[in-house]
């Protein structure tokens, strides 16, 4: 039972922006991640985690789909709010420049909200499951072509990797 006091957790990888919310909103839990929002949910219903923090609302593209059903099928309730600043970072293979860049990896709401800056550029928007699991593959790759849309806070998760543009 001690362990459930420590965890908090969260959709995606260390370095997405709600690895960041779990870490502002409880500095004193430890974060972790979990593949799917009803993982982390699940992770409160069956004990592996004191609290999971989840996203509500996007200022862009409004309510995140589904997180009202998550919520009410575990039975979980909210308990607090954190305002997580998104500010999006184009962050590439340490060796990339702005015009090697065909192809952007990112969340879809992360995507969604360049999509002017992507459209502008003629770069290609893949989505993927989250925008720290983007950066994690592009670290991975080893790329100049591609790109992810990512916070700030990837920069220092991941290595082989840097922001062309903050």
């Amino acid at each position: 039972m001690a362990a459930k006091k420590t965890i908090i957790a969260f959709q995606g990888l260390p370095g997405a922006y709600s690895y960041a919310a779990a870490r502002a909103w409880a500095p004193k839990l430890t974060p972790r991640g979990y593949p799917t929002f009803e993982e982390a949910a699940d992770a409160v219903r069956n004990g592996s985690a004191a609290y999971a923090i989840l996203p509500i609302e996007n200022s862009t593209t409004g309510r995140v789909a589904d997180i009202h059903h998550v919520l009410h099928a575990n039975d979980l309730h909210i308990v607090g709010e954190h305002f997580q600043p998104v500010r999006h970072c184009l962050i590439t293979h340490k060796t990339a420049s702005l015009s090697d860049i065909k192809s952007v990896y990112s969340h879809r709401e992360a995507l969604g909200k360049c999509k002017g800056f992507l459209r502008t550029r003629n770069l290609e928007a893949v989505p993927f499951g989250d925008t720290a699991g983007a950066v994690e593959y592009v670290s991975q790759q080893g790329r100049k072509d591609i790109a992810a849309l990512a916070s700030e806070e990837s920069l220092r998760v991941y290595p082989h990797v840097k922001a062309l543009l903050k």
